[in-house]
């Protein structure tokens, strides 16, 4: 079975409906029972993918479930279900794509982003340990932003930095920022 790379789908994730909550995360499946659910009743927990379901194992409310799950599987293309033995449907972890794959790190250096590139009009900057810089969707206040431009929150594989830009740019191997300060490097922690 083809492995999808880490930027596709989202590794952790957690639901909680009608009291009952479920953990995903790659190698492990939880499902927690809350105070509202009488301990003496019966659930079944399911392992669906692709529309087929994998595993199906009943539990009582009184003992949470905890389990390892199959190297074979990639509990990131899976979806949860805690259902009564009747079908009825008391709680559903569905898979999560993530909406935003190009603001994440490949799993692999693919390049370095050459020399004298800006965003925009590029939409990433991927430099030499493999961080993928991309402006953000926050859009900055008119006295935050350079010269009256567009500025927007500046991300770092997907993270914000806590600075605000209007481009980003990549020069003589330097990651560089302009702000309402003026040009800000990268010093490989923070921007200066």
């Amino acid at each position: 079975m083809p492995t999808l790379p880490s930027t596709t789908f989202r590794d952790h994730r957690a639901v909680t409906g009608n009291d009952v909550k479920i953990i995903v995360s790659p190698t492990r499946v939880a499902v927690e029972f809350g105070k509202t659910i009488d301990p003496q009743t019966v659930f079944v927990v399911q392992i669906w993918q692709d529309g087929k379901m994998l595993t199906e194992q009943p539990l009582e409310a009184r003992n949470n479930f905890s389990s390892s799950v199959p190297p074979d599987v990639d509990m990131r293309t899976c979806g949860v279900r805690v259902c009564y033995p009747t079908g009825i449907v008391v709680a559903e972890l569905d898979v999560i794509e993530d909406p935003h794959p190009f603001m994440r790190p490949r799993d692999e250096q693919v390049h370095i982003t050459e020399n004298y590139v800006s965003v925009p009009p590029a939409l990433t900057i991927t430099d030499e340990v493999n961080s993928v810089w991309t402006l953000g969707l926050v859009m900055a206040p008119q006295n935050k932003s350079p010269q009256g431009e567009f500025a927007f929150n500046v991300l770092r594989n997907g993270f914000d930095t806590g600075e605000v830009a209007s481009r980003i740019e990549r020069r003589n191997g330097k990651v560089r920022i302009f702000t309402v300060e003026g040009w800000k490097k990268w010093t490989g922690a923070l921007f200066f």
